[in-house]
């Protein structure tokens, strides 16, 4: 399977994975519980659900029923593991894809700001755990034939906030707040100038093969999720190994 296709079929199952999810999940620090949706599961439980999801609908995609798995430790790492591990083409024992997950918030639970997406895409540092540092990951421990970073993110602007709200009508606070941030970054607040921007620090670093792939999808159980976009680039094995050594 190529990557557009993947992509394609993450789309798809998020779409479904916020009309089936039935976790709530609690604020770490308050501990009050989200509204349910794709929009407050976490990163790993999204993947995780995805996978499962994609068995069931489409076994037909791997060689075997235990082609795919989330989760895989990279060789020699004790804690360090790879988001899902698929094989649709060739034997099981020879890996196809080893794919590096991102969830880009750009606001809350409750529709305010969320100032961390910017670091989690494109931060060259560790400990923001970004996709730039997904693709360093991958590019240092090829556990498979072919490699990829896949990310995932809702876009809103004052069409999406005002069909959340004829949906939730319940939920204005929360709409509201979104509205503000659109307003506040001159009417929308997309993921694609992020995506763009990783885009460009990728290519100028020879780091991924061929131009990214994206799919749409929707996902409006939460009042502030909506329309979201996969997002996803095939990671180059091949090339100079980065360090600050270089320097």
């Amino acid at each position: 399977m190529e990557l557009q296709g993947i992509v394609d079929r993450y789309a798809e199952g998020l779409a479904t994975i916020d009309t089936e999810t039935t976790f709530l999940r609690p604020n770490q620090r308050t501990g009050e519980i989200y509204l349910p949706g794709l929009k407050t599961l976490s990163e790993k439980m999204a993947i995780d659900d995805l996978d499962s999801w994609w068995a069931r609908a489409y076994p037909n995609d791997f060689v075997t029923d235990t082609a795919h798995h989330v989760q895989v430790p990279f060789p020699g790492e004790r804690r360090s593991t790879c988001d899902q591990v698929i094989t649709t083409v060739g034997q099981e024992d020879d890996p196809e894809w080893a794919i590096e997950a991102k969830y880009l918030q750009l606001v809350g639970d409750n529709g305010k700001r969320n100032d961390y997406a910017v670091a989690k895409a494109i931060s060259p540092y560790l400990k923001d755990r970004s996709l730039y540092h997904d693709v360093m990951k991958l590019r240092q421990n090829p556990i498979a034939r072919r490699l990829a970073v896949i990310g995932f993110s809702f876009t809103y602007d004052q069409s999406t906030c005002a069909n959340a709200l004829s949906i939730h009508p319940d939920q204005a606070d929360r709409i509201e707040q979104i509205s503000n941030v659109c307003l506040q970054n001159d009417g929308d607040l997309s993921v694609r100038p992020l995506v763009e921007f990783a885009d460009g620090i990728f290519r100028v670093r020879e780091l991924v093969e061929g131009p990214y792939c994206r799919a749409n999808f929707e996902a409006w159980r939460h009042p502030c999720g909506g329309r979201g976009v996969v997002f996803g680039w095939e990671v180059r094995k091949e090339g100079h190994r980065i360090s600050n050594t270089d320097w």
